[in-house]
This record gives structure tokens, sequence and C-alpha cells, in this order.
């Protein structure tokens, strides 16, 4: 009898320690000052974005050859490249810009922005409302933009929808 004592006091100990373990985990995510810090993380990621999505518009045609063309020397095309970010934010402007969402990607940074401003505690946003509608708007954009801007500037170095956008429904041949 004393032994099924014992076997029960085991597991209940395993119990709590496993639940001490999830709730030290949720407290340290839930405290202000990691909210505040991915918050900051968030708005700095976001203003970086749109350094480097508005230098593409600028640099991109001269950046163009050095991201589409990668080779193993990095140290050389790194000081060849003109875009604010430098090469890393060559190549991720880009990807954003040319091979996923257009001009369309700035709702990415407008969400971010939101994100990190009501994990600081600066506004009282709804996230998943400004989540949905980024993400509408985002897709709806890069769409349209690709329906209405693709003929008239097949010959630019950036696509207004993106380049992955729905392939094959609105390009022919």
């Amino acid at each position: 009898m004393a032994k099924k004592k014992s076997d029960k006091t085991n597991r209940n100990n395993s119990k709590q320690s496993s639940t001490n373990t999830t709730s030290s985990v949720r407290s340290f995510f839930n405290s202000e000052t990691i909210h505040f810090s991915i918050g900051l993380i968030f708005l700095i990621l976001a203003v970086y974005l749109l350094l480097v999505f508005t230098s593409f518009f600028f640099t991109g045609a001269a950046d163009q050859s050095i991201v589409e063309n990668v080779t193993g020397e990095i140290v050389e095309t790194a000081t060849e490249v003109q875009n604010y970010g430098a090469l890393g934010g060559a190549h991720v402007s880009h990807f954003f810009i040319n091979n996923c969402f257009g001009i369309a990607s700035y709702f990415i940074i407008i969400f971010l922005a939101v994100a990190g401003l009501k994990l600081m505690g600066a506004y009282k946003f709804r996230l998943w409302k400004w989540f949905l509608y980024c993400a509408v708007m985002l897709i709806w954009f890069s769409v349209a933009l690709d329906f209405f801007l693709a003929k008239p500037m097949e010959n630019s170095f950036f696509y207004p929808g993106g380049v992955r956008t729905c392939p094959g429904i609105f390009r022919r041949g």
C-alpha cells in the first residue's frame, strides 16, 4: 500500500514540475518588457523595409544584374550595390517587389508597424482586423496592378504586381 502512495506522489511531482515550467515560459512571454522589445524590433524592421523598398525604385535598375546573377564574389558585388540597405537590402527588395507582391508589399510594412506599436503599448489596435485588411489589400493590389500594368511596364526593371502573383492567368506568351 505504501508503494502505491509513493507512485502517486511521483506522478504529482512530475505534473507540477511540467506545469511550473510551462507557467514560467508563459509568464516570460507575457511580460511587458518582452512585448516592448519585440514591438521595437518590429518597428525597426518596418523602418528598414520602408527604406529598402523606397530605395529599390531609385536604384533597382543598377542593382538588378547583381541581384539576379548571384556568384561567389560577394565582396566585390557588395561594394557595387547602390541600394541603401546594401546587398541584403537589394535582395530583400528584389524578392518582395519583383518576385512576390510588387508595390503592394508596402502593406507588409504597415502591418509590421501596427503590430510593433500594439506590442509596445503605444496604441490600442485590433491586430486581427489590421492583419485581415492588410492581407486582403496586399493580394488585391498585387493582382490588380499585375492585371492593369503588366503590359505597359513589361520592359521595366520592376514588376508593379510582382512576377509570381498569378502565373499563367494574366500573362500570355
